[in-house]
């Protein structure tokens, strides 16, 4: 299970000899526009199905358990919030390696910033959400594409790149997280990344690491695979 840790910022304000009048900006930023719905989630009634994959009442009733306790332990702030379920994976064409994941169910949450409009109330800025997760079975990192496949899934997980990075998102100091295993993965897309919390049996991760020898062996296995598959896709 993964968690996506939400970072707060607190800014710090002070005045000289008068007080300055709040800006439209820092009076968004004081305000605590909270969920847009808070659903208190009663627990699956029935299985669903995914591609191939049948959820149970049980894991289904575990996303709306972590769905209510994400919405009563924390309250969007100067945000817009809307918490989802989610289960995974689902068949992908351009991402066919994904279902060699282990089945996966959890809740993820987005706050978006917000701004006022005409009528002077706030409303949500698109494409302004940051999300995070709690999950079961879910799979961090950046796929190997390449050495990937229907049955088989291997990723890597790109960590600190400087050392002013490494203090900024390093969670091993976080007295609450010390029991637990904790990483920070770097966006090799868009820059950044995103914080983990691992909770697992005995505390111990499930990830295996590949040897050298055995990194060799896949790309012999994985050079001529791709190259047929690339052939094939220049000739369509």
């Amino acid at each position: 299970m993964k968690k996506h840790i939400p970072l707060l910022l607190c800014a710090a304000t002070f005045c000289v000899n008068i007080a300055a009048q709040p800006t439209k900006q820092q009076a968004i930023e004081e305000t605590q526009p909270g969920w847009e719905k808070v659903y208190h989630f009663k627990g699956a009634k029935e299985s669903i199905k995914l591609d191939n994959r049948t959820f149970s009442i049980a894991q289904l009733s575990i996303s709306d358990s972590l769905a209510n306790w994400m919405q009563a332990s924390y309250l969007p702030k100067a945000g817009i919030g809307e918490i989802r379920k989610t289960y995974f994976p689902k068949a992908d064409p351009y991402s066919p390696y994904n279902v060699a994941w282990p089945q996966g169910y959890g809740a993820v949450a987005y706050t978006w910033r917000v701004e006022y409009n005409s009528a002077g109330k706030l409303e949500k800025i698109p494409r302004s959400e940051v999300g995070w997760s709690v999950e079961a079975n879910a799979v961090p990192g950046w796929p190997i594409r390449d050495f990937s496949t229907a049955t088989r899934y291997y990723f890597t997980m790109p960590s600190f790149t400087n050392e002013n990075t490494r203090k900024m998102q390093d969670l091993s100091s976080v007295e609450s997280l010390k029991p637990y295993i904790t990483f920070w993965i770097k966006d090799v897309e868009s820059g950044g990344g995103g914080e983990y919390v691992l909770l697992c049996k005995d505390n111990k991760s499930p990830f295996l690491k590949i040897t050298k020898g055995e990194y060799l062996k896949i790309l012999d296995e994985a050079v001529p695979r791709v190259y047929e598959q690339e052939k094939r896709s220049i000739h369509e």
